[in-house]
């Protein structure tokens, strides 16, 4: 499968989608999720598989790539700005008990 390239914050940089998950891979409790993103040609889908006893849920995320190129800063700060809000939003769900 052929990995899409994600415009960065600056016209120079360029991402994977694997670069991109990898980036936004969080740990709960000893469980690494690291998210599987996918990529259109107008946005970028970041999506989370939760184990909560014997259910599994899913957290999804959409960005679109224009709030990513319109960024005034870096992508490093852009990356911690989405995981703070997944952080968030699993916490909300109270599945974030501890956090590393």
């Amino acid at each position: 499968m052929k990995q899409a390239l994600i415009k960065g914050a600056k016209s120079d940089e360029w991402y994977t989608q694997e670069q991109f998950a990898s980036a936004l891979t969080v740990v709960i409790g000893g469980e690494i999720l690291k998210p599987k993103v996918t990529v259109d040609s107008y946005c970028i889908m970041i999506e989370y598989n939760v184990k909560n006893g014997r259910k599994t849920w899913r957290l999804r995320q959409v960005i679109p790539k224009m709030t990513m190129q319109n960024f005034n800063g870096t992508m490093e700060t852009f990356l911690g700005n989405v995981m703070e809000q997944m952080k968030y939003l699993l916490a909300t769900k109270g599945e974030l008990n501890y956090d590393e």
